[in-house]
């Protein structure tokens, strides 16, 4: 068996170099460092009345999980947008979602308190 590996301007390269690595961590530990994290940053975010705290802590820590499984990034924008978008769905929408229902303002109550100050 013969192979020859060449460059892209077609020269030959002169040795290949193999090295054994170990292996990253296992998918359901990054899983849950990522959830972890995502509801120490949602915590602070609702605690602090911080605004996007959590939900970009989200996308950050399920970017690195979603970026194992996919190409890597430097290959071309396929394999960016292949480890961006569920990343993007997973840390900002889950997060973002609990963050709005928890912060948001309830209209009735606020209405209710107004209307009642002013009229007597």
């Amino acid at each position: 068996m013969k192979a020859e590996l060449t460059l892209w301007n077609g020269k030959a390269a002169s040795a290949i170099e193999l090295a054994v690595i170990p292996s990253p961590f296992p998918t359901v530990a990054l899983v849950a460092l990522a959830v972890v994290l995502t509801c120490v940053g949602l915590w602070i975010e609702v605690r602090n009345k911080v605004d996007r705290f959590g939900r970009d802590l989200g996308i950050l820590t399920f970017y690195a999980v979603f970026l194992r499984h996919g190409t890597t990034p430097v290959d071309a924008f396929q394999g960016v947008l292949s480890a961006v978008l569920p990343a993007f769905l997973i840390g900002e929408g889950i997060p973002g979602g609990i963050a709005w229902l928890v912060l948001r303002e309830p209209k009735g109550k606020k209405g209710r308190k107004d209307k009642a100050a002013t009229s007597g």
